[in-house]
């Protein structure tokens, strides 16, 4: 009995023996759209921001998704980053590295032109 709770307890531990790589956060190139620059800071996982490019001083910013990390596991293996950015239909489309897609509506007070 005490054998098989060992190599159980062995078993549930092992991955967190094993060190984790992962490659560094894509570096996503700023989305410029009507007077305002988009960005996905990769410090701040599943973030975007938007800067006023004529003062260069943060409008907005928002919580695109949240990533729950299980303490079981290496965290660097579970972090998901923002690929790509664009704009469809005048609404912020955030791509991330699972292939999700999510369409935000970009607030109208922080576009400088129509």
């Amino acid at each position: 009995m005490i054998k098989r709770l060992t190599v159980l307890l062995l078993l549930l531990l092992l991955p967190n023996f094993a060190e984790a790589k992962r490659v560094p956060p894509p570096r996503i190139e700023p989305l410029i759209y009507k007077g305002i620059k988009f960005i996905a800071p990769s410090e701040r996982m599943g973030y975007v921001e938007a800067w006023d490019i004529a003062t260069d001083r943060k409008v907005w910013e928002k919580k695109v998704y949240t990533i729950f990390i299980n303490p079981f596991l290496e965290p660097d293996v579970q972090w998901v980053f923002i690929v790509s950015l664009g704009i469809k239909d005048g609404r912020l489309l955030v791509i991330d590295e699972r292939g999700r897609r999510y369409n935000i509506t970009i607030p109208k007070r922080i576009l400088k032109y129509d």
